[in-house]
């Protein structure tokens, strides 16, 4: 099993627990990697911060929307 961790960003409480469940799963060998939003649009985009700030924002409501969607398309049983 292959698992990506999404966030937004490597600093706060999200980004630091991100890191430490990676950490966590790699000690159990298990294949995780993390996706860093802020570093995507940083090294993607050399645009104005006020510029970058309005597509992270966008992005991060597309990708809530997406994920949003794929849980409802998945059924517990």
């Amino acid at each position: 099993m292959k698992i990506l961790h999404i966030t937004f960003s490597k600093t706060g409480g999200a980004g630091i627990g991100v890191k430490r469940l990676e950490e966590s799963l790699k000690q159990k060998k298990i294949k995780n990697e993390i996706f860093y939003f802020d570093k995507f649009i940083n090294s993607k985009f050399q645009v104005s911060s006020k510029i970058i700030w309005y597509v992270h924002i966008y992005l991060k409501k597309i990708l809530i929307k997406f994920l949003s969607s794929l849980k409802k398309k998945i059924q517990y049983h």
